[in-house]
């Protein structure tokens, strides 16, 4: 999926998402599994016990979200931008084999 903006949490069901920006989503209860995202942003969004399986992240930007109990299991980023209250973000959530390159 390229170049949309997602603001429902119905439009969530592709496996490579590329130039997209999610937008005000609250997401709860909700597994992402072997996902590319690529050139995306998750702006102002409530991530509430969600998980990152496997996925991967190239030059996506965070910015503005709540993250409350996410787990972030096998995934790799490269150029990942976090921005908002990192500090929650850190305490907050599970960081298992977690790899980020600058």
């Amino acid at each position: 999926m390229e170049n949309k903006r997602i603001t429902n949490i119905e439009d969530i069901s592709t496996k490579e998402y590329t130039n997209c920006v999610f937008i005000n989503l609250n997401i709860e209860d909700l597994v992402f599994y072997n996902i590319k995202f690529s050139k995306c942003s998750f702006i102002n969004c409530k991530l509430d016990n969600v998980d990152f399986v496997s996925c991967i992240f190239y030059n996506c930007d965070f910015i503005s979200n709540k993250y409350i109990e996410n787990s972030w299991y096998d995934n790799y980023g490269k150029n990942l931008r976090f921005i908002g209250a990192l500090p929650n973000f850190i305490k907050e959530n599970t960081f298992l084999n977690l790899e980020v390159i600058e």
